[in-house]
C-alpha cells in the first residue's frame, strides 16, 4: 500500500530504484510514422481520458479509458479488474469505436449521479460532450458546448451538490476558458465561465478539484515546453499562471499531454504529476502539500526513462496505487504502469540494469493508409491463437489451451463477420503440436502437450468444422514441424518424445514419417545424428520446405541439409548460416520460401528473418534470456546458385525475435510481431511496427504499428481477401506484464488495397486444376485481362511459433489475355506445388491483388 507517495515512498531514499538522471539503453521505435495523406485524421494533440468507474464484478471496479481513434472518433477501452488466480495481470478489452469526427484532446469522468461516463472532447475547433449510458452501455452522439477551442481539455465533477461538471480548455486565440454544466436543471445547460491566463497560447490542460477550499479548481497547463499552475479562488477569480519549477529551480521540459491528480501522499494529499518529457521518457513529479511553500519535487524514480510519449492519463486507484496509461510517440501503443512500492518493471538489460516492461495493451498509431497500411480494431476470437490455420472455407481455426492450461481449446473465427464458433468433436490438447494441410484440405495435427497428448494425432475437417482423433503415434512429438510433400501426404519431423525441451531424459524424436488422406501413418525413418556440424541433433520446430527438385529442405539451429525422401538419404553438404546464433527455437525468428516462378525455372530461395541472440538451449527455459538482444539481420540461401551459401541480405528496421513472416500475393514478405529482446518464455519488449520486404530490390518498409503486442505464442497468416490476420499470445508462457490470455485478433490491410487503384475481380474459375494444364479465369470489368500483371497460387497458412508450416507461393505463367478472359498455366508437378487447395490471386499491373478463389490442384 502506498501511503506517502512523493514525500516518502517516491521522494525518499527508502526506494532503491533509478535516481534522477539515470539513463538506460533499450531498443525503441524512435521515429513517428507521421500521417500526412488525405485519408489521415491524426490529431495534433492526442489526449487520454482515464478513470476508475463503478462497473465490474470484482472487489475493485474496472478502469475505463478513452483515446482519440486515428481513423476518426474515439476508442473506448476498459480493464477488467475482477481477476482470478489463473490470470496474473488484469485484461484490457477494446477498443470500441465511438463517433467519426476528428477528435483531438479528450478527457473523461464518471458521473457520481447514475454512473454514466462523461467525455469532453475537442473536435476540430469545437468542444463536444458525449456520455455513455450506464444501463445500456450505449454512447450518445456528441453535443457541442463551445467553439474556438484547441488542444487537451480537462473535466471534473464538483463535489458539492448538485455535482456540476467543470471544464477548462485552451482557446485557439490564447488563454484558457472555463465552462460548466448545471446539473440541478433537467435540461443540463452548459454555460461559459471565465476566460483567464491570457497572454500566451496553451496546448494541454489537466484539471482537478483539490481539498484546499470549496470547489477549488486546480489547473496545470502546458504552453510550449513549460508547465504553468493556477487555481480558482473562492471568489471565482483565477490566480496568475505560475511556472512549475522543481527541486533547485529546475524547469520541466514538457511535451504532449500531461496529467495530475491529488493522491494520498503526505497529510494533506500531495499533487502527483506525470509528464512526457521533450527529451524522452515519462517522469513523475509531486508537490509537497504539507510544506507551506508547496514545493514541486522530482520523484526518485522514472515511470519510463526509455520511450518517448505523446500523452499520459493518471488516476489514484482503489488498489492504493498511482496508475498510469501512456501513449508512446513512436508507434502509438498504449502502455499501462503502476506504482506499488516502485514503478513496475521486470527483467534486466544487457548491462544488468533493471528495465521497464510496461504492459502494451492497445494503441492508436498515426499513419498514412495509402503508404503504411491500416489495422482493423481488435476483435475477440474466443480462443488464444497459439496455433492458426486458414481453412478452405475462408475461416480461421485458432487453437491453444484453456485458462488453466490443462485442456485444449479451439474456435473457428470468421474474418468476414468477426464472429467465432466452437467446432464439433472432442477438442484435442494440441498445444505444442505441428500441423499442415493434407491434399484433401483437411488439417493434420501431430503431437501435443503432456502425456498422452504428446503422442496424439488429430484431423480437422473444414467442411463440417469437426475434430477427429486418429491412432496415436508410437513415439511422441512435442514441437514438431509438418510439411506437405509432392505426393500430397504430410511429413512430420522432429519434436521431443515427451513434453519439454531436449534433454538427456527427453531426447528429440530424430525421425520423420508421413500421414496420408486415409489416415494412415507411415513408419518412422531416422534423421542423421548429429544433424549439424556443431554436434547437435535436429532442433525443435525446424524450418522445412518441399523443394522443386523433389528434395526436402530442413533448417535447424545454424545448419541446413537436404533430404531425398525416396531413399532417406541426406546431403553431405551442410549450409551454415552467417549469423552466429540459432534462428530456430527457442530464440526463433521466422523463415519463408520466396515465391517460386516459372521465369527462372522455379528457383528455390530460402530466407531467414530475425531471431534471438546467444540464448540458452538448456533443458529448461532461462530467465537470463530476457535481456539478450534480438537480431535485425536476415539471410538468403539461393539453392539455384552454382555454390549455394547463406548470405546476409538487408536488415530489418527493428531487431526482433519470436516474429512471424507472411508471404503476400504481390510477392513481398510481411513480417510482424516479436520482441526486441529475449527468447521463448522470456520476452517483454514488443515490436509493434511490422515491415514489408521487397525481394526485387532487397529493401524493407515500415508499416503502420499494430495495437496488440504479439510476443511468444503469436501467429499471423494471409487471408483470401489479401489482408493479414494476427492472433495469439498466451498467459502461461509469457513474462510479466504480459501474463494474460490475448484472445483478440487484428487484421492488417496492406497499402496495395488502399492505394485507390482499381482492384481486379475474379468472376469465375474452375474449382480444380491439373498440373501443366491451362486455367481460364473470367474477370469483371473492373480490371481487364490486359491489366493483370501477375497471378499467384498461395497455399492456405498453418502457423505456430513463428513458422508457417503450410505457406507456399507459386507464380503462374500468363499465356493469354483477351477481354475479360485471362489464361494461366498450372505448375508442372507436385514438387513445385504439392497437390491440395490453393488460393488463386490475380494482381493488377499497379500491384493490387484480387480477392482469391480457392482451387484444388491435382
Amino acid at each position: 500500500m502506498l501511503l506517502a507517495l512523493g514525500s516518502l515512498a517516491l521522494g525518499g531514499a527508502a526506494c532503491a530504484d533509478w535516481t534522477n538522471g539515470d539513463e538506460l539503453s533499450l531498443e525503441t521505435e524512435s521515429d513517428e510514422l507521421v500521417c500526412s495523406g488525405a485519408a489521415c485524421t491524426c490529431s495534433p494533440t492526442f489526449g487520454i481520458g482515464f478513470v476508475q468507474g463503478s462497473d465490474g464484478t470484482g472487489t475493485v471496479p474496472n478502469f475505463e479509458l478513452v483515446v482519440p481513434h486515428t481513423g476518426g472518433g474515439f476508442s473506448a477501452y476498459y480493464r477488467n479488474n475482477a481477476t482470478t488466480s489463473l490470470v496474473s495481470v488484469p485484461t484490457w478489452f477494446g477498443p470500441k469505436k465511438v463517433g467519426s469526427a476528428d477528435v483531438n484532446g479528450i478527457s473523461m469522468i464518471e458521473n457520481s449521479s447514475g454512473g454514466n461516463l462523461e467525455v469532453i472532447a475537442v473536435q476540430g475547433s469545437s468542444l463536444v460532450h458525449y456520455y455513455r449510458n450506464q444501463s445500456t452501455k450505449d454512447w450518445s452522439s456528441g453535443t457541442t458546448v463551445a467553439t474556438g477551442v484547441t488542444g487537451q481539455p480537462g473535466i471534473v465533477q464538483a463535489k458539492l451538490s448538485p455535482g456540476n461538471f467543470e471544464v477548462v480548455v485552451p482557446l485557439a486565440s490564447g488563454g484558457l476558458a472555463h465552462y460548466w454544466r448545471d446539473n440541478s436543471v433537467a435540461s443540463h445547460p452548459w454555460s461559459s465561465g471565465t476566460t483567464f491566463a491570457t497572454g500566451r497560447t496553451y496546448s494541454a490542460v489537466s484539471l482537478v478539484e483539490s481539498n484546499f477550499g470549496t470547489n477549488r479548481l486546480e489547473v496545470i497547463a502546458r504552453s510550449g515546453s513549460t508547465l504553468y499552475s493556477m487555481y480558482r479562488r473562492d471568489d471565482r477569480t483565477w490566480t496568475t499562471p505560475n511556472e512549475i519549477r522543481v527541486d533547485n529551480n529546475q524547469a520541466i521540459s514538457a511535451t504532449g499531454v500531461h496529467q495530475f491528480v491529488q493522491g494520498k501522499g503526505g497529510t494533506k494529499g500531495n499533487f502527483e504529476l506525470v509528464v512526457p518529457l521533450s527529451t524522452g521518457g515519462l517522469r513523475h513529479y509531486y508537490r509537497d502539500n504539507d510544506d507551506s511553500t508547496y514545493p514541486w519535487k522530482t520523484s526518485a524514480t522514472w515511470v519510463d526513462p526509455v520511450n518517448s510519449y505523446s500523452a499520459v492519463g493518471v488516476i489514484w486507484s482503489d488498489y492504493d496505487n498511482l496508475e498510469v496509461v501512456g501513449r508512446r510517440s513512436a508507434d502509438g501503443s498504449l502502455a499501462s504502469f503502476y506504482y506499488n512500492g516502485g514503478w513496475l518493471r521486470h527483467g534486466k538489460d544487457a548491462s544488468g540494469n533493471t528495465v521497464w516492461a510496461g504492459s502494451v495493451f492497445g494503441g492508436e498509431p498515426c499513419c498514412d493508409p495509402a503508404t503504411k497500411g491500416q489495422w482493423s480494431d481488435p476483435l475477440s476470437a474466443g480462443a488464444i491463437g497459439i496455433h492458426a490455420a486458414l481453412l478452405r472455407t475462408g475461416k480461421v481455426l485458432l487453437f491453444g489451451f484453456t485458462d488453466d492450461s490443462n485442456q485444449g481449446y479451439s474456435e473457428v473465427f470468421d474474418p468476414a463477420t468477426g464472429q467465432a464458433s466452437v467446432p464439433s468433436g472432442t477438442q484435442p490438447h494440441a498445444f505444442c503440436s505441428g500441423h499442415a494441410f493434407l491434399s484433401d484440405g483437411r488439417l493434420w495435427v501431430a503431437g501435443g502437450h503432456n502425456d498422452p497428448h504428446v503422442k496424439g494425432s488429430h484431423r480437422f475437417d473444414p467442411s463440417n468444422s469437426t475434430w477427429a482423433s486418429l491412432t496415436d503415434m508410437t513415439l511422441g512429438r512435442w514441437y514438431p514441424t509438418l510439411t506437405r510433400l509432392d505426393g500430397g501426404s504430410v511429413m512430420a519431423i522432429s519434436g521431443t518424445t515427451k513434453t519439454g525441451r531436449i534433454s538427456s531424459t527427453n531426447p528429440v524424436n530424430s525421425s520423420w514419417q508421413t500421414m496420408n488422406t486415409a489416415g494412415t501413418l507411415s513408419a518412422r525413418l531416422d534423421v542423421p545424428e548429429p544433424f549439424t556440424s556443431d554436434g547437435r541433433p535436429i532442433q525443435l520446430y525446424p524450418f522445412v520446405y518441399q523443394l522443386p527438385d523433389g528434395k526436402v529442405f530442413v533448417h535447424s539451429g545454424r545448419g541446413s541439409r537436404l533430404l531425398t525422401t525416396s531413399n532417406n538419404t541426406w546431403s553431405a553438404t551442410q549450409y551454415t548460416t552467417q549469423y552466429a546464433n540459432s534462428r530456430t527455437y527457442p530464440g526463433y525468428g521466422s523463415s519463408v520460401l520466396l515465391p517460386l516462378s516459372p521465369t527462372d525455372n522455379y528457383r528455390a530461395r530460402v530466407m531467414l528473418i530475425g531471431g534471438g541472440g546467444a540464448v540458452s538451449n538448456a533443458a529448461k527455459s532461462d530467465p537470463n534470456d530476457t535481456p539478450i538482444p534480438a537480431t535485425a539481420t536476415t539471410e538468403l540461401l539461393d539453392l539455384g546458385a552454382a555454390s549455394p551459401a547463406w548470405a546476409y541480405k538487408a536488415s530489418m528496421s527493428y531487431a526482433r525475435v519470436l516474429n512471424t513472416a507472411v508471404l503476400l500475393p504481390d510477392g513481398k514478405v510481411f513480417v510482424v510481431g516479436g520482441s526486441a529482446r529475449g527468447s521463448s518464455d522470456h520476452a517483454t519488449v514488443p515490436v509493434m511496427t511490422p515491415e514489408i520486404y521487397n525481394p526485387s530490390n532487397d529493401t524493407w518498409t515500415k508499416m503502420c504499428p499494430m495495437r496488440v503486442a504479439r510476443l511468444y505464442h503469436s501467429t499471423a497468416l494471409l487471408l483470401p481477401d489479401a489482408r493479414v490476420l494476427t492472433a495469439g499470445r498466451d498467459h502461461a508462457f509469457n513474462e510479466l506484464p504480459y501474463q494474460w490470455p490475448e484472445r483478440r485478433v487484428e487484421i492488417f490491410t496492406p497499402p496495395y488495397l488502399l492505394s485507390g487503384n482499381a482492384r481486379p475481380v475474379i468472376q469465375s474459375v474452375a474449382s480444380t486444376a491439373s498440373y501443366g494444364q491451362s486455367i481460364s479465369v473470367t474477370l469483371s470489368s473492373a480490371v481487364a485481362a490486359t491489366g493483370i500483371g501477375s497471378a499467384m497460387l498461395m497455399s492456405p497458412g498453418s502457423v505456430t511459433h513463428g513458422f508457417d508450416q503450410s505457406q507456399r507461393a507459386v507464380k503462374l505463367a500468363i499465356t493469354g489475355q483477351s477481354g475479360s478472359t485471362l489464361t494461366l498455366t498450372a505448375p508442372p508437378n507436385g514438387k513445385v506445388a504439392p497437390p491440395g487447395y490453393y488460393m488463386l490471386f490475380v494482381v493488377s499491373t499497379q500491384g493490387v491483388p484480387s480477392v482469391a478463389k480457392f482451387i484444388k490442384l491435382q
